[in-house]
């Protein structure tokens, strides 16, 4: 999955001439983990009061955030390639 990943990140990095790949990079294992195994979040139930909520701060690995987010259909992948752009609901850090 991490190689998936990882392609997405530099391809919406390559699209957009945006993004930090490294930092994206290095916390893409614990992003997975968390959305895949530990938060009880559904993409379909996004508003459940019942959800837990993780907060990123790393604001220049928003882009493996996205990835992420994407791969577990919380948005449409097509979402990637307006990463950063004015009409975008992806913002950058």
């Amino acid at each position: 999955m991490m190689k998936k990943l990882k392609k997405i990140i530099v391809e919406a990095a390559f699209m957009s001439s945006e993004g930090h790949i490294a930092s994206a990079f290095s916390i893409l294992d614990i992003l997975w983990v968390l959305y895949d195994r530990v938060l009880k979040i559904d993409p379909s139930k996004p508003n459940d009061p019942r959800r837990d909520r993780f907060i990123l701060s790393k604001g220049h690995a928003s882009l493996g955030l996205y990835a992420v987010l994407a791969k577990k259909e919380f948005f449409a992948m097509e979402e990637l390639k307006k990463f950063g752009t004015f009409d975008s609901i992806l913002g950058g850090h």
